[in-house]
This record gives C-alpha cells, sequence and structure tokens, in this order.
C-alpha cells in the first residue's frame, strides 16, 4: 500500500466545541509518543520514522504508515511538535495552503484536491478530498489539526463512499488522547 503526505488546505476552520477541553502538551512530550494507535479503527503500523526533511531542521517531527486489512486503504499519520504555539500557527498557515495542490511527484501521480468537511477537533482545522476515486474505487482526504503547539497531518485512503468523517475523526482523537 503506497500512501502518500499530501499537501493541501480547505475545509472548515474554527475554534473547538465549548465542550472539549484545552490540550496542553507537556514538555518532555515527543512527536513519537503521539503516533495513534488504530487497532480499533481496524489499522495496523506497517511503517514508522522520524521526518527525515524536518530532522535536518531540527523539528521534532514522527510519521506512520498504517494499513487497513490486506486491501490498499491505509492512513499516513505526521505530528509536528513545535516549541511553542506561535510556531504552529505559522506553519499550519503555509501547509493549510501548500496541501490542497500537492505536487504529481509527491503524490506519485496527479490528483486534484476540494475543501472537505473536517472533523471538529483541535484549535485550528483544514481538510480536503480527492475529486475522483483511483482505480480500486478509493478516494483520499488530507486533513491538517493544530492543536495547541502540536500538528497533525493525516491523509486517510478509503472507499469512496460517504466522507469517512468517523474514521478521520478517530484519527485525531487518538492523538488528542495521548497529547494530554
Amino acid at each position: 500500500m503506497a500512501v502518500s503526505v499530501v499537501a493541501c488546505g480547505g475545509g472548515d476552520s474554527g475554534t473547538p466545541a465549548a465542550t472539549e477541553p484545552a490540550v496542553t502538551i507537556a514538555a518532555d512530550k515527543k512527536a513519537k509518543d503521539l503516533l495513534p494507535d488504530l487497532g480499533p479503527l481496524g489499522y495496523t503500523i506497517v511503517q514508522q520514522e522520524a521526518d527525515p526533511g524536518a530532522q535536518l531542521t531540527g523539528q521534532d517531527a514522527y510519521r506512520a504508515i498504517y494499513q487497513k486489512g490486506q486491501g490498499p486503504q491505509g492512513a499516513l499519520v505526521e505530528i509536528f511538535l513545535f516549541p511553542d504555539e506561535n510556531a504552529a500557527k505559522q506553519q499550519f498557515g503555509a501547509l493549510s495552503s501548500a496541501l490542497k495542490k500537492p505536487s504529481a511527484e509527491f503524490l506519485g501521480g496527479s490528483a486534484t484536491f476540494v475543501d472537505a468537511p473536517s472533523p471538529n477537533v483541535g484549535d485550528e482545522r483544514k481538510s480536503y478530498m480527492t475529486t475522483t476515486k483511483d482505480a480500486q474505487g478509493n478516494r483520499a482526504w488530507t486533513d491538517l489539526y493544530r492543536i495547541g503547539r502540536l500538528l497533525v497531518l493525516t491523509q486517510t485512503l478509503d472507499a469512496a463512499t460517504g466522507d469517512q468523517l468517523a474514521v478521520r475523526e478517530g484519527i485525531v482523537k487518538q492523538v488528542q488522547v495521548k497529547a494530554r
């Protein structure tokens, strides 16, 4: 299964629900510590690593690729921890714009993304989805969340029916639980 991080932006942005408590991330937490356990959603980790590009700049970033069953469905989760909330806000702004038009090299082919509804998680969020299905009948969703000084970038490849909102929300909520 090949799941790529796609740079795209769009979707809903706003404040978290009033009932959602603020997330304070301990100073000793590392991005790797926040990788979610997606077993309850039917996914297993098939690869994980520190983000090589981020390592060059000293950024604490870690990513994992998850597979769902034996098919092509899967998810990529990348966690970025910043020293403070302002740095996370700046990076959110830059990434949320860039993710809407990913390069063909980045994806391994061309795809067009449009704004998509975002799960109501975090301080800021932006979501996109592909306009067409791939050869296996799947669609890709890209979600970017800012939760305090944390950015969570997810890409989900799954059946093209529906918006996969429950799965996408489940992924980021698992990260949020580990961040507390």
